[in-house]
């Protein structure tokens, strides 16, 4: 469920679809739903001419987006609740106060109640609520369909089970989770960006650069290498043993430099005045518009960059394969959902085995079916959404998809339990 039909509820809508979870799309004005849904249809598709839907069609992946008609009826059976409304605490306690309402008279109890949030914590809105237990914070970053990173932050009262539940469904959505293990002002994110920007500003205060080659060291130089690593990872290659050597041989210098940096400086209007100007300068207001489209597809391309380089790399790595087994009732059927499972880019490969008898009890008796088998070949991160997409097309109510890893001598075999998400 996806509780805001903005730019950030409709990013997420279409995330969502896109890992194959049905999505009901809520907002208090009906106007901005039936607006919001083809602009998610028109976001899947862009997605996909940038090769960010997993060779899905757009359009039947558009279909798994509908209006809620109410939040209560949303509620009823949701796995997942996304909140999305403007960052102003009075209204994201009263639209919690309204999903949590929703979730008692729906008896869900098991839902994830995440809120897009960026500074706001959740204990900040949702520590009164009855199911406050199920509430925390999954924010993302924008725009969310290019950048992968979610930040999630639960309230000191949040269900360790349910934070575990809600990670292995962001990521299973193809997003990379970064978990804080308390609630701290500012997140991540923002914590990181704003110390960065804090000395990116004292260094034109002072006039040891310009704001333009400020931009420069990092569009051209820091982030390049921040693309693909992280700081950790950076200095323990900067240095020939690791992190501990990169500090014996640095710690003192890198002291000396941050030690007369001053977080507390105020911001100079005369300063935040030049760098305005040296941005119109670049971007004048009129072509604002058209430098966001820029960065936006910009952002797009890395991030097919990113995802097919870990699929070249995963390529080489087969550990993580296993197989998968289900039945069907006739080599048709199997066809049909083997290629679902193969344009999905959930099952590497399926072979279809006609000719298998399935003998079983019932009410008494014995009884025997003629069926087929279908044996399939996925990863391990793929199982959640294979399960999904095969009680999705399969004709059985309750199809049985049995797992074991590939290796060994002897398969170790798992029952996948059934995950929907509304």
């Amino acid at each position: 469920v996806i509780v805001g039909s903005g730019i950030v509820g409709r990013c997420w809508a279409a995330i969502f679809a896109r890992g194959g979870f049905r999505v009901d799309l809520f907002d208090v004005s009906r106007e901005a739903v039936e607006r919001a849904v083809p602009a998610v249809a028109g976001l899947l598709a862009r997605m996909a001419e940038n090769g960010l839907l997993r060779g899905q069609d757009p359009e039947e992946v558009s279909k798994l987006v509908k209006p809620a008609e109410s939040l209560e009826s949303a509620l009823a059976g949701a796995t997942y609740v996304q909140e999305c409304v403007p960052e102003n605490l009075s209204l994201k306690a009263k639209v919690f106060a309204s999903i949590d309402a929703a979730a008692t008279k729906a008896g869900n109890g098991e839902a994830i109640l995440a809120s897009s949030s960026s500074t706001l914590t959740a204990s900040q809105f949702t520590s009164e609520l009855k199911h406050r237990s199920q509430c925390l914070v999954c924010h993302p970053v924008n725009p969310p369909f290019a950048i992968p990173i979610v930040e999630m932050v639960p309230a000191p009262y949040t269900r360790e089970a349910l934070v575990k539940k809600a990670r292995a469904i962001l990521e299973e959505m193809g997003l990379s989770p970064a978990l804080l293990k308390k609630e701290i002002d500012g997140f991540l994110v923002n914590r990181m960006q704003y110390a960065l920007l804090a000395e990116a500003f004292r260094l034109v205060d002072d006039g040891a650069a310009t704001p333009e080659d400020v931009d420069v060291a990092v569009s051209h130089g820091l982030g390049l290498r921040w693309s693909f690593m992280g700081p950790f990872q950076t200095i323990d290659l900067n240095a020939p043993g690791g992190v501990k050597d990169y500090f014996e041989r640095y710690g003192s210098s890198i002291s000396r430099v941050i030690k007369p940096m001053d977080n507390a400086r105020p911001w100079s209007q005369k300063t935040i005045e030049r760098i305005h100007n040296a941005m119109r300068k670049e971007v004048p207001t009129e072509e604002r518009e058209k430098r966001l489209a820029w960065r936006n597809q910009r952002l797009l391309k890395l991030a097919v960059h990113k995802l097919t380089s870990s699929e070249r790399e995963a390529k080489l790595n087969c550990s993580d394969f296993i197989a998968a087994w289900v039945t069907a009732p006739s080599a048709a059927v199997a066809e049909d959902i083997a290629g679902k499972l193969v344009i999905s880019k959930v099952a590497a490969c399926v072979n279809i085995i006609p000719g298998l008898t399935s003998v079983y009890m019932w009410k008494g008796k014995v009884e025997k079916d003629k069926e087929v088998l279908m044996m399939i070949k996925t990863r391990k991160s793929h199982v959640a959404q294979l399960t999904r997409l095969v009680e999705e097309n399969h004709p059985y109510d309750c199809p049985e998809l049995i797992t074991a890893n590939i290796g060994g001598r002897q398969p170790y075999l798992d029952w996948i339990a059934k995950s929907t998400i509304v």
